[in-house]
């Protein structure tokens, strides 16, 4: 179908969206989203196109708390086992956004000019806090702004094969007023400080501007190989604070 407002979608099972063009009627406003889903099981998501907002597709988790003994955030209502794949997200700040995601496949999708800027994240595929086990696989991400694909704040087991990567040089970065002031323009950037924001503090609220807490939100188990770059791309893969990295790049 044609859907000009958000679908969501939320505490349930055996979920399946498909062939759906979800555009925003209205330039892309913050915090809006085409598809919002959130503490489901078994989740399909194939052959729809999202255009026109802040994160084309978001999974949340509405049971998050900063643990101040534990150092790490703390995650309920988790979404399981998905299934992204043959999808066409565009013209969004974010295309994909994962918070709260496990055991998930997202795979043959495409990631095109998503650089609306709404936000100033230019991000094609967004891994926020709380993600373990998810596979990124024979993606294209096509027109790129600041970066392809972000792992930050505490992920596990993150595999990123055989996807490609097309950059946009400086000139058209400019006419697309991509804000990259903070940050390297990397294919890949797995970090615990993004934008100069660190994801949350030890109340569990957003902390920009801060790096105070840096060595809590590092990523781990990551494997990255058979992926491609095209020649606009300056920097393949960006790391800070991160443990267990295995890659083919030279």
């Amino acid at each position: 179908g044609s859907i000009s407002s958000s679908l969501w979608v939320d505490y349930t099972d055996n979920v399946t969206i498909t062939y759906n063009v979800i555009s925003s009627s209205i330039s892309a406003v913050l915090s809006s989203s085409g598809i919002n889903l959130n503490a489901l099981n078994n989740v399909t998501i194939t052959n729809n196109n999202v255009s026109g907002y802040d994160k084309g597709i978001a999974f949340l988790t509405d049971n998050r708390a900063y643990s101040i003994t534990n150092s790490n955030w703390q995650c309920g209502n988790l979404t399981t086992k998905v299934d992204i794949n043959n999808n066409r997200l565009f013209n969004n700040d974010r295309g994909l956004s994962l918070r709260g995601v496990v055991n998930s496949n997202i795979s043959t999708n495409t990631f095109l000019n998503n650089t609306n800027g709404v936000d100033d994240y230019d991000v094609g595929l967004y891994l926020e806090e709380c993600n373990t086990n998810n596979r990124i696989e024979n993606n294209n991400f096509s027109e790129t702004g600041s970066t392809g694909i972000v792992i930050t704040a505490k992920n596990t087991g993150v595999t990123i094969i055989n996807n490609t990567f097309d950059m946009l040089n400086s000139t058209e970065k400019t006419q697309r007023t991509v804000n990259d002031i903070y940050d390297y323009p990397s294919a890949i950037s797995i970090v615990e400080l993004y934008k100069q924001f660190a994801q949350g503090n030890k109340t569990g609220q957003p902390n920009p501007y801060n790096i105070t807490f840096v060595r809590i939100y590092k990523s781990d188990n990551i494997t990255i190989s058979g992926n491609t770059f095209d020649s606009d791309t300056q920097i393949f893969l960006t790391l800070q604070g991160t443990t267990n990295v295995t890659h083919d790049l030279s």
